[in-house]
This record gives C-alpha cells, sequence and structure tokens, in this order.
C-alpha cells in the first residue's frame, strides 16, 4: 500500500505514506484530514504489484459518488478467469463469489442470496445470537484483567454465522483458523507466506463445504446453507460452487466486518467513559450508538475499484484498469458531511455513513451485524458497568480491514 509525506508545507505525497506505521495503524485520522483537506484525490504508489496507477479518494462526496458509478468495477478488466493455470480455489472464488463479480453475474447472485439471507431469516435468529453474546460474557471474570477480543469480540460473530449457516458446533474454533488465515491473505501487502497459508486454509475449508453441501442437498434443514441451495428466482438457482464460495465469504470477510465493529466500538466506547455511562443510562440509544461506532472507526477502511474506461475523477484522467482506493474511514469523519467528525456521540441522528458502503455492492449483512453488536454492547454494559481498559490495545497490521489483535480489559465487580 502507500503513504503519506512532505512536499511543501502542509501538501503531502502519498508516496511516502506508510499506513503499517504502528503509529498509522494507532490513529489514523489526523493523516486522512490533511489528505483530505489538501489533496483529496491523490494519485499514489498501487497498493498491488501487477498495477501500475491507482489514485486514492478520501472526501466522503467522492468516494460516495464513486461506490455508486458502475464505470468502476471490482474486478480488474481484462483479468477474469485469464489464467486456467490458477489454483482451483481462486478460480471458484473468482467465479462464484458475490464480492468479486461485477452486473450482470453480480445481480444474478445477490438477488439469489438475499432470497435465502433474508431480514426476516435474520431476525429469527436473534434468541441464538443472544444466547450465544450471554454464553461468552458469563464466562469472563469479574474484578480480573482479560483480553476481550479473544475471550469474547472475535469469537462470537464466526460463532454466529457459523450457527446460521449449520456447521457443528464442534467445527467452530477449526473454522475461525481457517477464517483467521483467509483475511490475512486479503490485504494489499500481504506476505507471501500469508498467501500460501491462505491457500491451505482455502483449500480446506472448500473441502470441508463441499461435505457440507452435499449433506444439506440429500436433507435440507433450516439452515442458511440449505436455503442457498433451495434459493430459485424466475428458474434460476445457485450452483454447488457459488453455495461453498458464498458461504466462505460469509465466514471469512463477512464475519470479519463485525470482529472490526465491536472491537473498535468496545475501544471507542472506553477511551470515552462519558458515553460508555451514557450507554448505561440510556439503552434506547442502542441503534444509533451502532451507527455512530460504525462511522467513528469504521471496520473496513478501505475499498478497491477499478476503472472500465477512461474518465475524469477529480481533475485527474484515469485510464480503463487504473485501480482507485475509496477511504471509507477518511469519508466517514468529512466534516462537511459531519458536524464535529472527531467527537464520538452516540446519540448522533443521520445514519449516513459509508461504514457497509454503498451501490451495486452495498453489503448483504448489516441487519445481523446491527444486532449482534446491539446485543454484545448491551449485555457488556449490563455486567461490567465499570470496564475499563488495562493497557494499550493492539492492532491487526491490515489496512483494508481496521481490528484489534488485543484489548486488555480489567473487570470491576459490581458490588
Amino acid at each position: 500500500m502507500v503513504g503519506c509525506a512532505g512536499m511543501a508545507g502542509d501538501e503531502l505525497s502519498l508516496s511516502h505514506f506508510d499506513p503499517f506505521d504502528p503509529v498509522f495503524l494507532a490513529d489514523p485520522y489526523p493523516q486522512y484530514h490533511r489528505f483530505r483537506t489538501v489533496e483529496p484525490v491523490h494519485h499514489g504508489v498501487p497498493p498491488f504489484p501487477a498495477i501500475s496507477r491507482c489514485y486514492y479518494v478520501f472526501r466522503y462526496e467522492d468516494v460516495a459518488g464513486c461506490l455508486a458509478d458502475d464505470r468502476l468495477l471490482r474486478t480488474r478488466p481484462g483479468t477474469r478467469g485469464r489464467n486456467p493455470a490458477e489454483p482451483r480455489w481462486i478460480r471458484t472464488l473468482g467465479r462464484s463469489m458475490v464480492l468479486f463479480n461485477d452486473p450482470p453475474d453480480h445481480h444474478r447472485l445477490r438477488t439469489l442470496l438475499a432470497t435465502a439471507f433474508s431480514p426476516d431469516f435474520v431476525q429469527g435468529r436473534r434468541a441464538h445470537v443472544e444466547a450465544t453474546v450471554d454464553r461468552l460474557i458469563s464466562a469472563v471474570p469479574e474484578g480480573a484483567e482479560v483480553d476481550l477480543m479473544s475471550g469474547v469480540l472475535a469469537p462470537l460473530p464466526v460463532h454466529v454465522i457459523a450457527a446460521i449457516l449449520g456447521l457443528p458446533e464442534e467445527d467452530h474454533g477449526l473454522v475461525r483458523a481457517w477464517s483467521d488465515d483467509l483475511i490475512a491473505a486479503t490485504d494489499p501487502r500481504r506476505s507471501v507466506t500469508g498467501v500460501t497459508r491462505a491457500g491451505d486454509a482455502a483449500r480446506e475449508l472448500l473441502a470441508y463445504l463441499e461435505d457440507i453441501v452435499r449433506d444439506r442437498s440429500a436433507d435440507p434443514g433450516e439452515d442458511l446453507i440449505s436455503r442457498m441451495l433451495l434459493a430459485r428466482r424466475a428458474g434460476d438457482r445457485l450452483r454447488e460452487d457459488e453455495v461453498m464460495a458464498n458461504a466462505m465469504l460469509l465466514l471469512s470477510a463477512g464475519h470479519e466486518t463485525t470482529v472490526g465493529l465491536l472491537g473498535n466500538g468496545v475501544l471507542a466506547l472506553l477511551r470515552n467513559p462519558d458515553e460508555w455511562r451514557r450507554l448505561g443510562r440510556e439503552e434506547a440509544v442502542l441503534p444509533s450508538a451502532v451507527e455512530e461506532l460504525l462511522r467513528y472507526d469504521s471496520p473496513i477502511q478501505m475499498t478497491f475499484r477499478f476503472a472500465a474506461e477512461n474518465l475524469a475523477l477529480g481533475g485527474n484522467t484515469l485510464e480503463e484498469g487504473d485501480a482507485v482506493g475509496l477511504v471509507l474511514g477518511a469519508a466517514n469523519r468529512d466534516p462537511e458531511v459531519f458536524t464535529e467528525p472527531d467527537r464520538l456521540d452516540i446519540g448522533r441522528a443521520g445514519g449516513r455513513h459509508l461504514a457497509f458502503g454503498l451501490g451495486t455492492h452495498f453489503c448483504m449483512g448489516p441487519a445481523l451485524a446491527r444486532m449482534e453488536a446491539g446485543l454484545a454492547l448491551r449485555a457488556l454494559r449490563r455486567r461490567f458497568p465499570r470496564l475499563r481498559l488495562a493497557g494499550d490495545p493492539e492492532w491487526r497490521p491490515t489496512i483494508s480491514f481496521r481490528a484489534l489483535q488485543r484489548l486488555p480489559v480489567t473487570t470491576i465487580d459490581r458490588s
């Protein structure tokens, strides 16, 4: 990925910007503010070796416009299916996963998946999500120093989505390990070792899901994999490889967004104790609190698109195949849209943040993420009203996904 540095005065050059610097990982927002002010569309260093040019976009208006522009694609033009020697898992994901498809294939996949993963289906799992939250939080000892990420906030989303997919509870730990390896390879500056581990994890997870899909095809249940297999729309249906690929999406990138939301959100509240106390006094504010936490420290900081044709962007001319880095984290702190954007206000009115994207590729699982976050925050606040930080948090060394590795806290007895 790319960086930030001085030209003259406060002017910046993205080519010297290092988002893997520990200082940046801990708080990227001052850098975002400077770019948004000085050079809101910047020709920077490409994040991927095969790409020659990339433009980074920092203002809300520009990011929202790019997300809604069908001339900016998820897949680089001319690269789809070009290498038949690629491993099966890469070809399966590229062909079958909704995240890596553009219209018209994207519309077909999204429509069928939406039929299975409906809001009513998600709401029907509320009791299970609440029980999972209570089980994990009740296992946290009172009056002790613990890592809240490893104990509650990281395992919760994978337990929830694995159960929704109908995966046996004894397999959830294995699924979580595969998911962690897959996520490590999604970042622009992934290591060779990380890519190798992701390949191993993907092949193992695909083989695992192949068996599950075969079983559900013969004996469907009430789980999401069964619903995906049974989904119909105008005579069309999902192929088994599409079911496996999109189940893998939910088990990796899909649940990782919720991990970031939970960890980043709890950290933000503990660093703003007035808002933590307010959450206890005013539980009715929970829905707006979740939206504010999504805005304030977005779990997805950047997403990339590719120009399908030559087009203009912020005074620059993009050529076909150029990459565009849409910095959601910067857009969600734009003072042109949000009053006092660097202040956490869990009662903030209006949910115009871009944490779930916009347009064709708007996230498919916001209802589940919001449900998990609301239930987890409520349960934590009730059980540990005097929860506080017990040291510095540790961030994962990733850019696209912003999430904590560790969140040390002290749980104080309520008596």
